[in-house]
C-alpha cells in the first residue's frame, strides 16, 4: 500500500476551506505546488524586507464522527481525533526559499467495530521542498502534492471532499514549475507542471505513532522507482466573459508499481463561482467531473461527479454536496457509489472564542451497495505568524 492509498483511508486526511472563501482563490492556491503557501513575505508599505524570514499558519482542529446507521455492523463506530496541520515557509531571500507542510493526526485505521478516542495519533511531514519565484515562475524540487483535481480540498462542507480525495495527488518526491499569466487586472491564469514517484524514503514515516515506511515492493501507482509520472494543470481565476467563474483542467500519467497491470491515465474538469449577493451573503459552488483509466493498480476505469454549493450570511455557513463515483469493474460487475452531505456552521468574530469555528454535518453514503448514516461535529482554529514580524 502506498502512502496516497493510506491517505486516502486516513479520516482527518483534508479539509475543505471555509465555505466563505473564496473559491477562486483556492483553486488558484491549488494550481502551485504544495498546500496554498505564500509567495514572498510583505513587510507592509515602505517596509524594508527581512531575511532570512520564517512565515506560517497553524490549524487546530478537533474533530468528531459517529456512524449511527450502516448496513455492515463492524462500521458503526464513533471516533475523535485532533487534525492539527502546519504550513511553513523559511524565506532565505525574496526568490528562494524552504517550503514544508506537517500534520499530526491519527494515522492508522480504526479497527473494525471499535470505538477510537485520540488515538493513533502520528506526526509527519507531508511536504519539504526548495522553492524558487519571481515574477510570475515559480520552479520547486522536494516532497510535495502534485496538482490535479480540485474537489477533495474545495468541495464545500465537512464531508463534501470524502470520494473526491480518492484521486488526490500527495507525498510524491520530485520538482516542477507554475507559470501565472495576467495580472494587473486581467484574467489570471496558472499553468503547472509536475514530474514525480511516491514518497519511500524516511519521509514516508510517521513520529509517536509510525504509520511504516512505504516500499518498492508494495507496488502501487507512481511507485515505480523512476522519476516518470506526471501531472499537468491549468487554472483560470475567472473566465473573461463569465464574471466570477473559474476554471480548472488537468492531466495526469501514474506509472505502474511492482506488479501492477497497467500505468494510471487521469483528466479532471471543473468550474466553480463565486459570488456576492448582498446583504453580508455570499454564494459558493463547484462542479468537478474526474475520470480515471487503470485506476488503484488495478484494470478499473473510475469516473467521479461533484457537485456542491454553499451560502455564508454573516458568521454563518451552509453547504450541501453530492458525488457520484462510478467505478467499471474489469471482469466483474459494475459498482456505482453516492454521497450526499449537508453541513452547517458559525465562526466567531470577537470575544474569547474570536476566530473560532465550529461546523456540524451529516452524510449519507452507499459505498458498494452497503448505505450508511455519519454525523460529525468540526471545532478549529488558525493562527498566522511571522519571524521576525
Amino acid at each position: 500500500m502506498t502512502n496516497q492509498g493510506w491517505a486516502r483511508r486516513c479520516p482527518g486526511r483534508r479539509r475543505a476551506p471555509a465555505i466563505g472563501k473564496s473559491l477562486a482563490a483556492a483553486f488558484l492556491g491549488l494550481g502551485l505546488a504544495g498546500p496554498a503557501f505564500a509567495g514572498p513575505p510583505e513587510d507592509g508599505p515602505g517596509a524594508p524586507m527581512v531575511y532570512p524570514r520564517l512565515e506560517g499558519e497553524v490549524s487546530v482542529e478537533l474533530g468528531a464522527d459517529s456512524t449511527i446507521r450502516s448496513g455492515d455492523p463492524a462500521a458503526r463506530i464513533s471516533e475523535a481525533y485532533p487534525t492539527v496541520e502546519a504550513s511553513l515557509g523559511l524565506f532565505l531571500t525574496e526568490v528562494l526559499s524552504i517550503q514544508s507542510g506537517l500534520v499530526l493526526e491519527p494515522v492508522i485505521d480504526p479497527l473494525p467495530g471499535q470505538d477510537r478516542f485520540f488515538g493513533d495519533i502520528g506526526l509527519y511531514a507531508e511536504e519539504i521542498f526548495a522553492q524558487y519565484e519571481r515574477e510570475g515562475v515559480r520552479i520547486f524540487a522536494g516532497k510535495f502534492n502534485p496538482s490535479f483535481g480540485t474537489a477533495w480540498d474545495a468541495a464545500p462542507g465537512v464531508y463534501g471532499v470524502d470520494f473526491a480525495e480518492d484521486y488526490e495527488l500527495a507525498e510524491m518526491i520530485g520538482g516542477g514549475g507554475a507559470l501565472t499569466i495576467g495580472g494587473n487586472g486581467q484574467p489570471v491564469a496558472i499553468i503547472t507542471a509536475n514530474i514525480f514517484l511516491a514518497d519511500t524514503t524516511v519521509l514516508s514515516e510517521s513520529a509517536f505513532t509510525n504509520r511504516g515506511r512505504a516500499t518498492l515492493a508494495a507496488g502501487g501507482p507512481a511507485n515505480s522507482g523512476d522519476l516518470d509520472s506526471f501531472s499537468l494543470t491549468l487554472d483560470v481565476a475567472e473566465l473573461p466573459a463569465l464574471p466570477g467563474i473559474g476554471l480548472h483542467l488537468g492531466a495526469r500519467r501514474l506509472s505502474a508499481g511492482l506488479g501492477d497491470p497497467s500505468d494510471s491515465l487521469g483528466f479532471v474538469a471543473a468550474i466553480n463561482g463565486d459570488h456576492e449577493l448582498g446583504g453580508e451573503s455570499a454564494l459558493t459552488w463547484i462542479a468537478e467531473i474526474a475520470h480515471l483509466q487503470d485506476a488503484e493498480a488495478t484494470l478499473d476505469d473510475i469516473t467521479y461527479v461533484t457537485l456542491g454549493g454553499g451560502i455564508t450570511r454573516g458568521p454563518w455557513n451552509c453547504a450541501a454536496s453530492t458525488t457520484f463515483r462510478s467505478r467499471n469493474v474489469a471482469g466483474g460487475a459494475d459498482l456505482d457509489d453516492r454521497l450526499v452531505a449537508g453541513s452547517c456552521g458559525y465562526e466567531f468574530e470577537s470575544g474569547p472564542l474570536g476566530g473560532f469555528a465550529i461546523d456540524g454535518g451529516v452524510k449519507f453514503e452507499r459505498v458498494a451497495g452497503i448505505e450508511s448514516t455519519t454525523i460529525g461535529l468540526r471545532i478549529a482554529r488558525a493562527f498566522e505568524f511571522a519571524v521576525p514580524r
